[in-house]
């Protein structure tokens, strides 16, 4: 098995800034009405590393917000259920063609 990182250097430093710095200062509500393409969210019930799906849910979003629920996994759905992630950002594309 192929390790799906190997060959790439983190750099610590933007890391810590971005997770440090950053992010606890942006105001994500108030900027999200000025987003027009569709979003899709996918999350795992699991996923204590970024913000949980329910509380994405209490926000006031615009229309084009969808929510892929992908069950009890982490952080990582595409890979710890990726049936489940694959189904649903199929089903959500082909609601965009539609």
């Amino acid at each position: 098995m192929q390790r799906l990182w190997s060959g790439i250097r983190c750099n610590d430093a933007m890391i810590n800034h971005l997770f440090n710095c950053l992010l606890p200062e942006y105001q994500f509500e108030k900027k999200v009405e000025k987003i027009e393409v569709p979003i899709l969210i996918a999350g795992g019930q699991k996923d204590y590393d970024s913000v949980p799906l329910e509380i994405w849910k209490q926000y006031s979003l615009p229309k084009n917000v969808s929510f892929l629920d992908c069950g009890p996994v982490g952080h990582w759905p595409h890979l710890e259920a990726s049936d489940v992630f694959d189904k649903g950002v199929l089903r959500w594309i082909s609601g965009l063609k539609g």
